[in-house]
Parts: C-alpha cells; sequence; structure tokens
C-alpha cells in the first residue's frame, strides 16, 4: 500500500469515527385537537398518538394528515383495554380527545463527546499502521 492510499484510507477512517455517533432523544410534543383547522391541512410525518374520547388510542408509525376534519394515516386502533387492535385508515377528529407526536432532537454535545473515543482509536490505528509500514 502507497504512503497515499494509507492517508486517503486513514482520512475516510477518521471522518467515519468522528461523525458517526449521533445521540437523538425523542421527545413527545403534545397537539390540541380542537385547535386544528379543518379547512386546512396539516401533515404530521412523524410517529403520533391519536387519544379517542372512548378510551381508545390511535397509533400512527408513519404519522397522519388532517384533510376536511378527519385524521388519515396508517394507524393500530387499540380499545380501551388495549388487548384488540384494528387497522385504520381514517379517524374523525370529532372522536379525539388529544394528539401527541414523537420528534427526534438531536443532542449535539453529547454527540460531540462520543465521538472523542472514536479519535482516540483513530490516532492508535494510525500510529500502529506507522510502526508496521514505516515512517
Amino acid at each position: 500500500m502507497t504512503r497515499g492510499k494509507l492517508l486517503s484510507c486513514s482520512a475516510v477512517v477518521f471522518f467515519v469515527m468522528t461523525t458517526a455517533c449521533g445521540y437523538y432523544r425523542i421527545v413527545p410534543r403534545a397537539m390540541d385537537p380542537g385547535g386544528i383547522s379543518v379547512h386546512q391541512p396539516l401533515q404530521i410525518n412523524v410517529p403520533a398518538k391519536a387519544h379517542l374520547k372512548d378510551g381508545g388510542v390511535v397509533l400512527f408509525l408513519d404519522g397522519f394528515r388532517v384533510d376536511g376534519g378527519v385524521l388519515r394515516g396508517n394507524g393500530q386502533k387499540y380499545d380501551i383495554t388495549r388487548h384488540t387492535r384494528a387497522l385504520v385508515q381514517e379517524v374523525p377528529l370529532t372522536e379525539v380527545a388529544a394528539l401527541e407526536h414523537y420528534d427526534e432532537d438531536l443532542r449535539p454535545v453529547l454527540s460531540t463527546v462520543a465521538s472523542i473515543p472514536g479519535s482516540f482509536v483513530y490516532i492508535f490505528w494510525l500510529a500502529i499502521l506507522v510502526l508496521l509500514l514505516g515512517s
């Protein structure tokens, strides 16, 4: 392996090691179903949950769209006991007591701190290569 190829490979390894760590925090965000306009479409593209007035809940793992007073999406509806599950495509907004969706927030400080050990691994790996292949 030539010195140029070694440096190129080392640069790629360094980049991967220092940027591979990304820590996310799942943050639930409440939505007021009464505050959603029935005339203006709304798209939620993250996992969401609709709490129904009858005590049931509908999980929308891929999010949902509100259009014409109806939640539309691929949902899993559970009854109040959470034992019975049914697949649903739409839920009238009038049946919904509360809504929540789950955002992922990147935690940059923790991600940076977690990348530091990767940098040390890279330096150790590079030192081994230099010792094996010469300076």
